[in-house]
């Protein structure tokens, strides 16, 4: 975050913000120099091309059941944990797509004889994946379990039961260390998304409920120390009496029950690695048994959390369904911000699959390919995505993509600044000849090139001279008469086994 600092310095773009929403002026620290910029993204763009992103690193079709949508990553192990349909959860390594192990749920029940919760709708996992917590759910009933891994053995069991469907909307959290563990606790209100938070610490075995506390449609987040842990909740801001089901507070897990602090903002919130920044995003939505609207135009912002000053911030457009900027996530580092913007304000390039932006621009830099999928927060059943803490990979399980699939989500120049172990082509779009780099370590003997749909339109055999081993790509001719538009392009080993998929555009 201080190179992002610096880099707005050098930009000349003012860095200091203030306490509230500028309705009184405040003492500035010599941090940030000068009145921050507040930016509106849409109105001050214009058309412009953006490196587009999402080369295909691995993919696995799921051969029992479907894709459930939860999904969650361990960074320390490189482990992806994800749902499928009849009750298993795969196991895979997340640089090679190498699967791992299946952890079975198929006989989790609420009672001896009940149905069934085979379906596991939601995951969070500790930074070195050794405690895992999954929503399961049946048609009927939905409840959250702990899990040690690799034991498989259950640590807490039942900790939310619902019978609304709930769980197409509540998200937990296992903290870094897997101490503590944030799940939704709905008997606190009538409504079911005016949700509390239970939040158990699984060193002591205790529990505290965090009052007005909501994990409505977004997981809580923790630093690295799990000295805090930020939340939205059901409130005010500051002197305005609207009230809002999703500000943002802070937590200070120094003590049990935590110390609870507001921050006059509204939206998801997400804390820095090393905890000294709050990131925020999305609009401000009234609070109304019946009904709500976003009140507030979407944004993006940045503050310090020792001192609640603005750092940064980016406006969206409420104008659109659902608004800008509700979907998205953070980098650890606070430096990088993922975005879907659905505006038709916002220009044709940046497309609906969603922008990246660099704290301290006010204008993205990249954009996934039109057949990726963006990552940001769950909202729909059978599709999910999470991404590695730098967001330089995105791993999807959904209907839509057939399984699981990671993405690479840094803009590429050449094969070697793909990320180690991915598979990636370049030039991408081709003007009708590619090197690909393959993740396998079986050797590719054909190549087959297909449409959005599947159809197979191309295939080609590969010779030794199409090799090229001081990088590992093949080089593939894939034909200068190729109808514009985007393509899966798939390596074969023998007896036809596909070896990675890549999306593949043509200029």
């Amino acid at each position: 975050m201080d190179t992002v600092l610096y880099a707005l310095r050098q930009r000349g773009v003012a860095t200091v913000a203030s306490a509230g929403w500028g309705r009184r002026p405040v003492i500035v620290p010599l941090l940030f120099l000068s009145l921050i910029v507040m930016v509106s993204s849409f109105e001050a763009a214009r058309a412009q091309p953006l490196s587009v992103v999402g080369n295909v690193m691995w993919r696995i079709p799921y051969l029992r059941g479907n894709p459930t949508g939860a999904v969650a990553y361990a960074p320390s192990a490189d482990l992806v944990f994800a749902g499928a349909q009849q009750g298993e959860i795969y196991v895979v390594r997340g640089t090679s797509g190498v699967p791992i192990d299946t952890i079975s749920i198929d006989n989790w029940r609420l009672t001896p004889n009940g149905r069934p919760l085979d379906n596991p709708s939601d995951l969070s996992c500790s930074r070195d994946g050794r405690v895992i917590a999954v929503t399961v759910r049946n048609d009927d009933h939905s409840k959250v379990v702990v899990l040690e891994y690799p034991s498989k053995r259950i640590l807490l069991d039942s900790l939310y039961i619902d019978k609304r469907q709930s769980w197409r909307h509540f998200r937990i959290t296992v903290s870094p260390t897997g101490r503590f563990v944030a799940v939704p606790d709905t008997g606190f209100y009538t409504y079911s998304w005016r949700n509390g938070i239970r939040l158990y610490d699984l060193v002591e075995g205790t529990s505290c409920e965090i009052s007005n506390g909501s994990i409505y449609a977004g997981p809580v987040d923790f630093d690295d120390a799990e000295r805090y842990m930020v939340y939205t909740r059901i409130g005010t801001i500051g002197s305005d009496g609207q009230v809002y089901r999703n500000c943002i507070s802070i937590a200070d897990l120094s003590t049990f029950p935590p110390a609870v602090r507001n921050l006059n903002d509204y939206g998801r919130g997400s804390i820095s690695a090393d905890g000294r920044y709050i990131m925020v995003s999305g609009a401000g939505i009234g609070m109304n048994p019946d009904w709500s609207d976003p009140i507030t135009r979407p944004r993006a912002s940045v503050y310090d959390r020792a001192t609640d000053s603005l750092i940064w911030r980016v406006s969206g457009d409420y104008r659109s369904q659902p608004p800008d900027f509700v979907q998205h996530q953070w980098s650890k580092d606070a430096g990088t911000f993922f975005t879907r913007g659905t505006s038709t304000s916002a220009p044709p390039d940046w497309g609906s699959r969603g922008v990246f932006y660099r704290v301290g621009d006010s204008l993205p830099y990249a954009r996934p390919c039109d057949t990726c999928y963006f990552n940001g927060q769950v909202l729909t059943d059978g599709y999910g995505t999470v991404g590695t803490p730098d967001l330089r990979v995105t791993f999807i399980n959904a209907f839509g993509s057939g399984g699981l699939v990671a993405y690479s989500m840094t803009p590429t120049t050449s094969v070697e600044d793909a990320p180690i172990g991915s598979s990636v082509v370049y030039p991408n779009p081709s003007t009708g000849e590619v090197r690909m780099r393959c993740a396998s370590p079986q050797i590719a003997i054909r190549w087959g090139l297909a449409s959005v749909s599947g159809q197979e339109i191309a295939r080609g055999l590969l010779t030794a001279q199409d090799a090229q081993p001081t990088d590992g790509a093949y080089v593939i001719r894939l034909g200068t008469d190729l109808p514009h538009g985007t393509y899966f392009l798939t390596l074969y080993g023998e007896q036809g086994t596909a070896l990675c998929t890549q999306n593949v555009g043509r200029q």
